[in-house]
């Protein structure tokens, strides 16, 4: 069953493009970057898009994808391609797509620089690409449910909140040292860099990156930050609230093509 906020995250990025001036038209082919098992690229279909999806773990020929209400079919699955981490290469030539987006991704991405550079090598020369994630300023690490991801990377907070019983879903019935172990391992695997230096691996991949966090609040109709904006919509509120929420909300990351570099020149990281 896919799951209605799924849904909505999607409908959120199309109604986006159009605010945009860049409307998804029928038939347009679109890249979801970090797919996970499908769901997205299954409602995209769905909706008359010629989609497929990339991701670096194969979910799709895995049992232990964390949302197992959702099994793709084949015609899905034959969408789904799986990315080398060590240079995120996108299986496709240039110029392939007319629109890319993630949710949920970007965090879990350790070469800004090189994934940058890739998305924008498969997209048209006139396409964007909008990517939704969890920042440093968030006041709940949305993995662990512990509060201000900032602070996760240290330990001693790790401990304190596992010792005081504080779990994420998976983590039922672990001891304190357990859970403690596995949040230190998982920050491991996660960035939350902030935006300086965001626009910093931008330049280097010869790319525009913008970010629109209060323009994609005002347009979003799920989740708790969404609803209380929709709320606030009825007394003439919501662009105020946006603006005192966006700081502290998922960021929304639009990502174009250079000014000064039409086609950049790839970039590449060696094997580690």
């Amino acid at each position: 069953m896919i799951c209605d906020e799924r849904r909505q995250a999607i409908s959120a990025h199309l109604r986006f493009l159009e605010w945009l001036g860049k409307p998804l038209q029928p038939g347009a082919r679109v890249l979801d970057f970090g797919c996970g098992n499908g769901q997205s690229v299954d409602i995209l279909l769905g909706m008359g898009y010629d989609v497929h999806g990339v991701d670096v773990v194969a979910w799709w020929d895995r049992d232990d994808y964390w949302d197992k209400s959702y099994v793709p079919g084949a015609r899905v699955r034959e969408r789904l391609h799986h990315v080398v981490e060590t240079n995120y290469r996108i299986p496709f030539p240039d110029g392939q797509f007319e629109f890319c987006f993630s949710d949920q991704v970007m965090e879990h991405v350790h070469e800004y620089t090189v994934v940058f550079a890739e998305i924008m090598r498969v997209l048209s020369p006139q396409a964007v690409s909008v990517h939704r994630f969890p920042g440093p300023n968030m006041l709940v690490e949305g993995h662990l449910f512990l509060p201000f991801p900032v602070l996760c990377y240290y330990n001693a907070y790790l401990a304190m909140w596992a010792m005081l019983g504080r779990r994420s879903p998976d983590q039922k019935g672990l001891t304190w040292r357990q859970t403690l172990a596995s949040n230190i391992v998982f920050m491991r695997q996660v960035s939350y860099p902030r935006k300086a230096s965001l626009w910093r691996h931008a330049a280097e991949a010869g790319v525009e990156i913008a970010f629109l966090e209060k323009q994609e609040l005002l347009l979003r109709d799920f989740g708790n930050t969404g609803r209380l904006v929709n709320r606030a919509r009825r007394l003439g509120l919501d662009s105020v609230l946006a603006g005192l929420l966006a700081p502290f909300t998922q960021r929304y990351m639009l990502l174009k093509r250079g000014a000064a570099a039409a086609h950049p020149a790839p970039v590449r990281v060696q094997p580690t």
